[in-house]
Protein backbone atom coordinates (compact mmCIF):
# COMPACT_ATOMS: atom_id res chain seq x y z
CA UNK A 1 0.00 0.00 0.00
CA UNK A 2 3.03 2.49 0.90
CA UNK A 3 6.68 2.48 1.84
CA UNK A 4 8.70 4.79 3.30
CA UNK A 5 11.23 6.95 1.32
CA UNK A 6 13.53 10.11 1.66
CA UNK A 7 15.42 7.97 5.10
CA UNK A 8 12.31 7.52 6.71
CA UNK A 9 10.81 10.99 6.37
CA UNK A 10 8.69 10.33 3.41
CA UNK A 11 5.46 8.29 2.59
CA UNK A 12 5.09 7.26 -0.79
CA UNK A 13 1.85 5.49 -1.81
CA UNK A 14 1.77 2.53 -4.10
CA UNK A 15 0.31 3.99 -7.65
CA UNK A 16 -2.58 1.91 -7.81
CA UNK A 17 -3.56 2.99 -4.22
CA UNK A 18 -3.39 6.37 -4.86
CA UNK A 19 -5.82 6.38 -8.05
CA UNK A 20 -7.69 4.80 -5.70
CA UNK A 21 -8.31 7.33 -3.10
CA UNK A 22 -8.07 10.03 -5.80
CA UNK A 23 -11.16 8.28 -7.50
CA UNK A 24 -13.10 7.78 -4.43
CA UNK A 25 -12.11 10.77 -1.86
CA UNK A 26 -15.69 11.84 -1.80
CA UNK A 27 -16.44 8.49 -0.20
CA UNK A 28 -13.74 8.75 1.95
CA UNK A 29 -14.05 12.12 2.98
CA UNK A 30 -17.62 11.45 4.36
CA UNK A 31 -16.60 8.40 5.96
CA UNK A 32 -13.97 9.97 7.77
CA UNK A 33 -15.75 13.24 8.82
CA UNK A 34 -18.74 11.00 9.77
CA UNK A 35 -16.35 8.88 12.22
CA UNK A 36 -14.45 11.95 13.65
CA UNK A 37 -17.96 13.68 14.54
CA UNK A 38 -19.33 10.16 16.10
CA UNK A 39 -16.26 10.43 18.17
CA UNK A 40 -16.34 14.21 19.13
CA UNK A 41 -20.45 13.30 19.97
CA UNK A 42 -19.49 10.41 22.53
CA UNK A 43 -16.75 12.87 24.09
CA UNK A 44 -19.19 15.44 24.21
CA UNK A 45 -22.49 14.52 25.49
CA UNK A 46 -23.65 17.63 26.41
CA UNK A 47 -23.35 19.12 22.81
CA UNK A 48 -26.47 17.85 21.06
CA UNK A 49 -26.95 16.89 17.48
CA UNK A 50 -23.63 17.88 16.60
CA UNK A 51 -22.89 15.94 13.19
CA UNK A 52 -25.70 17.68 12.36
CA UNK A 53 -23.79 21.14 13.35
CA UNK A 54 -21.10 19.71 10.43
CA UNK A 55 -24.02 18.56 8.26
CA UNK A 56 -27.20 20.13 8.74
CA UNK A 57 -30.50 18.27 6.76
CA UNK A 58 -30.61 19.81 3.70
CA UNK A 59 -34.55 20.18 4.53
CA UNK A 60 -36.25 20.88 7.71
CA UNK A 61 -39.07 18.86 8.62
CA UNK A 62 -42.89 20.61 8.94
CA UNK A 63 -43.75 22.05 12.88
CA UNK A 64 -47.26 21.65 12.43
CA UNK A 65 -48.09 19.15 14.83
CA UNK A 66 -46.04 21.63 16.98
CA UNK A 67 -48.41 24.18 15.68
CA UNK A 68 -51.34 22.09 16.45
CA UNK A 69 -50.33 21.19 20.14
CA UNK A 70 -49.71 25.41 20.92
CA UNK A 71 -52.88 26.30 18.79
CA UNK A 72 -54.83 24.36 20.82
CA UNK A 73 -52.90 25.88 24.06
CA UNK A 74 -53.79 29.42 22.63
CA UNK A 75 -57.32 28.57 22.49
CA UNK A 76 -57.72 27.27 25.68
CA UNK A 77 -56.39 29.94 27.86
CA UNK A 78 -54.55 33.66 26.14
CA UNK A 79 -50.84 33.23 26.18
CA UNK A 80 -48.81 36.53 25.63
CA UNK A 81 -45.71 35.90 23.55
CA UNK A 82 -42.46 35.91 26.26
CA UNK A 83 -40.57 38.60 23.71
CA UNK A 84 -43.16 41.47 23.48
CA UNK A 85 -45.96 40.61 25.70
CA UNK A 86 -48.57 40.62 23.05
CA UNK A 87 -51.68 38.46 23.64
CA UNK A 88 -51.51 35.45 21.01
CA UNK A 89 -54.54 34.85 18.58
CA UNK A 90 -54.99 31.27 17.76
CA UNK A 91 -53.37 30.32 14.13
CA UNK A 92 -51.89 33.59 13.89
CA UNK A 93 -49.13 32.88 15.75
CA UNK A 94 -45.21 31.96 15.20
CA UNK A 95 -43.41 28.98 17.11
CA UNK A 96 -40.11 29.72 18.01
CA UNK A 97 -37.21 28.09 18.74
CA UNK A 98 -35.78 29.26 21.95
CA UNK A 99 -32.56 27.65 21.91
CA UNK A 100 -32.08 28.70 17.91
CA UNK A 101 -32.52 25.48 15.60
CA UNK A 102 -28.59 26.09 14.70
CA UNK A 103 -27.39 25.02 18.02
CA UNK A 104 -30.07 22.49 18.79
CA UNK A 105 -30.75 21.12 15.50
CA UNK A 106 -34.29 19.52 16.62
CA UNK A 107 -38.03 20.37 16.63
CA UNK A 108 -38.38 18.89 20.14
CA UNK A 109 -41.44 19.96 21.83
CA UNK A 110 -39.84 21.89 25.15
CA UNK A 111 -38.07 24.02 22.71
CA UNK A 112 -40.56 24.99 20.98
CA UNK A 113 -43.15 28.53 22.36
CA UNK A 114 -45.30 30.67 20.31
CA UNK A 115 -44.16 34.23 19.62
CA UNK A 116 -45.78 37.04 17.94
CA UNK A 117 -44.38 37.13 14.37
CA UNK A 118 -42.94 40.13 14.03
CA UNK A 119 -41.03 39.78 17.69
CA UNK A 120 -39.58 36.52 16.23
CA UNK A 121 -38.75 37.65 13.01
CA UNK A 122 -36.38 40.77 14.79
CA UNK A 123 -35.22 37.76 17.10
CA UNK A 124 -33.82 35.81 14.56
CA UNK A 125 -31.22 33.13 14.97
CA UNK A 126 -29.67 34.75 18.26
CA UNK A 127 -30.26 33.68 21.39
CA UNK A 128 -31.77 35.81 23.80
CA UNK A 129 -29.89 37.37 26.56
CA UNK A 130 -31.26 37.38 30.16
CA UNK A 131 -30.29 39.77 32.01
CA UNK A 132 -33.02 40.24 33.88
CA UNK A 133 -34.23 36.45 33.46
CA UNK A 134 -37.86 38.06 32.16
CA UNK A 135 -37.64 35.97 29.23
CA UNK A 136 -36.76 32.99 30.80
CA UNK A 137 -39.21 33.00 33.33
CA UNK A 138 -41.90 33.28 30.86
CA UNK A 139 -40.36 30.63 29.09
CA UNK A 140 -40.37 28.70 32.03
CA UNK A 141 -43.72 29.00 33.42
CA UNK A 142 -45.07 28.85 29.58
CA UNK A 143 -43.85 24.94 29.54
CA UNK A 144 -44.51 24.13 33.38
CA UNK A 145 -48.24 25.21 33.02
CA UNK A 146 -48.43 22.96 30.29
CA UNK A 147 -46.40 19.60 31.19
CA UNK A 148 -43.82 20.41 28.04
Amino acid sequence: MYRVTNGQSEIELHPLWNKYIRANLAIIKGWALFQWADYLQRENPNIPALIKKIEPPVKRASLSEQTRFWNTVVVEQPIHCIYSGTLLQPSSFALDHFLPWSLVCHDELWNLIPADPRANSSKGRSLQRFNDSRHQRRWQDRHHKRGV
